[in-house]
């Protein structure tokens, strides 16, 4: 799996390549081995080449939120991956950030949403990620049912 991301003014490419143990995640020259633990309140912990780390995330409609080691980062799609996921969201079509299976739906076809609103839950890597509506308008169609597993860049919801 590859992401593209902007972190601190810098793209980024990640690239996951699942592994017995977990994933070998290449970020840039840098790789490193990544065994998921679990998820302990608000906390993700994980061993980074062998080393315990705990983790906070958050997820918005377009960015993540992560504190690790007293810092906090701010991670949006780069963007190339920007452009490509707001067109598609200009259009009223509202895809899948990364591979995952959804967890709740909250709205109904014919329903008005507010830009922002939560439409659906979805859990990836163990992360709850909520996907917001892009934009104000009416739920044309829902493409993914509670349960489904998902694909990146699958179409999950249309607003018109």
């Amino acid at each position: 799996m590859k992401f593209a991301y902007r972190v601190d003014g810098r793209d980024l490419t990640l690239t996951l390549e699942k592994t017995p143990s977990g994933y070998r995640a290449r970020l840039g020259d840098a790789v490193h081995e990544v065994e998921f633990i679990g998820v302990e309140g608000d906390q993700i912990h994980f061993r980074l080449d062998g080393e315990s780390v705990r983790a906070r995330a958050a997820a918005g409609p377009g960015d993540r939120w992560v504190a690790l080691g007293g810092r906090t980062w701010r991670i949006e799609k780069a963007q190339a991956a920007r452009r490509a996921h707001d067109a598609g969201a200009g259009g009223g079509q509202v895809a899948a950030p990364m591979p995952g299976q959804v967890r709740a739906v909250l709205v109904a076809e014919g329903d008005e949403v507010t830009q922002g609103q939560p439409l659906l839950l979805m859990e990836a890597m163990k992360m709850e990620i909520r996907i917001a509506a892009p934009r104000a308008g009416r739920i044309a169609a829902l493409r993914a049912a509670e349960g489904a597993t998902v694909n990146k860049d699958d179409i999950l919801v249309e607003i018109t």
